[in-house]
């Protein structure tokens, strides 16, 4: 656990064929009950570029709040962003993620987000597979207020896939942004929901 604490220009990799694990966890360990709080990654990047490509993970933010990832770059990952524990009954609140570039990784650049996140001005280039996609949260904890603002995930070249991917939530807000693929190789959904969502709002930047 860490509090009030920022990382810049760190470049996070890996040196090892075997390695499958997060570059930088931010869970407390069982024994403490202090979470990780206001910490910054001011542009950074989180890569899995090297002995074992797509293996590593980048971020895990479960048990922490008041987190901002400002102007960063995730490259080659197997998931770049994990917010609140897959199974459920945990948290990761109040996470904000700025002006940040994915690419080439695979699956969601997004997962599992929890309460009161915002993602905004960030690039999610085509995954691995070539499909375009944005965020992932089926089978975690429900969502409460999650929004992306003036995103862009385009130019795929898979078919078939969902950009948002929701389970069970409220308060989804997509305003502005430029989603797509490619019509003639097939149509992707927008938003492919496991669950009841409540509150959402999809609308054109403000003016």
């Amino acid at each position: 656990s860490v509090f009030d604490c920022t990382v810049s220009f760190i470049h996070f990799d890996h040196s090892s064929s075997s390695f499958t694990g997060y570059l930088v966890e931010t869970s407390h360990k069982p024994s403490s009950s202090t979470d990780t709080q206001g910490l910054w990654f001011d542009r950074c990047t989180f890569a899995s570029q090297g002995y074992n490509l797509y293996s590593a993970k980048g971020l895990n933010l479960d048990q922490s709040t008041i987190i901002s990832v400002i102007g960063c770059k995730f490259l080659g990952l197997l998931r770049p962003i994990d917010g609140q524990n897959s199974a459920g009954g945990s948290y990761s609140n109040v996470v904000t993620v700025f002006k940040c570039q994915f690419y080439d990784n695979v699956g969601y650049p997004i997962n599992y987000p929890g309460q009161q996140w915002t993602v905004q001005d960030c690039n999610m280039q085509a995954s691995h597979d070539g499909a375009a996609r944005v965020c992932f949260s089926v089978n975690a904890a429900p969502f409460i207020s999650l929004k992306f603002v003036n995103c862009s995930a385009y130019d795929a070249t898979a078919a078939g896939t969902s950009l948002f991917n929701l389970g069970t939530g409220s308060g989804l807000s997509i305003e502005g942004g430029l989603y797509g693929g490619r019509s003639d190789l097939g149509t992707s959904t927008f938003i492919a929901t496991t669950g009841a969502i409540t509150g959402a709002s999809c609308r054109t930047a403000k003016p």
